[in-house]
């Protein structure tokens, strides 16, 4: 309903195709055969782990500008997504002509998010808590330290070690632990 709204909104503003999927594993068929200047991505309908379904579109989209499309703004999922580069985010519940707009200034190359969204995105990011125990094993991991040396040096197991850091990975949505040092260094926690 909404694809068929903005489908007459379109008309007049330009050159506007869509093409709608209704499967992760079609999007990627369709977005790998074709060439498209704007994928919208709308996570609610992605059944299984949504940011590694949004990573894989990054992966395939080319050049293609990606941005969320929802009517549910989903925090953690949206800062992920900020993180690995996403164009922006519309909120469904626009107006069709903000929803053109929104997705001009993304097709001209900008990002877009609503102000409320960004207040929340670093609210968000100021309420990551990483514990003085975590913050230290995720600095020892920085160094370089592997599992068994951190767990050794704390005196905990590996096994331990292992589960603070895919909490800590959690907390960050991070995709590694690489990545997880990389945030944390990026947010100053370590």
């Amino acid at each position: 309903m909404v694809i068929d709204a903005l489908r007459v909104s379109t008309v007049g503003f330009g050159n506007f195709e869509w093409n709608q999927c209704t499967s992760l594993n079609d999007s990627l068929a369709l977005i790998k055969s074709e060439s498209f200047d704007a994928i919208l991505v709308d996570p609610q309908f992605i059944s299984q782990a949504r940011l590694p379904a949004i990573e894989k579109i990054l992966e395939v989209a080319g050049k293609a500008r990606v941005a969320l499309f929802s009517d549910e703004v989903d925090i953690p999922l949206l800062a992920g997504c900020v993180e690995r580069g996403i164009s922006g985010f519309i909120d469904k519940k626009m107006p069709a002509g903000g929803v053109i707009s929104a997705l001009t200034i993304i097709l001209l190359g900008q990002r877009f998010i609503p102000s409320e969204i960004i207040r929340a995105l670093i609210e968000n990011e100021s309420e990551v808590v990483l514990s003085t125990f975590q913050k230290g094993i995720l600095k020892r991991a920085a160094e370089g330290l592997k599992n068994k040396e951190i767990g050794s040096d704390l005196g905990i197991t590996e096994g331990q070690v292992k589960s603070h850091i895919n909490s800590i990975r959690k907390k960050l949505t991070a995709n590694n632990r690489a990545h997880a040092v990389v945030i944390g260094r990026r947010m100053g926690l370590i």
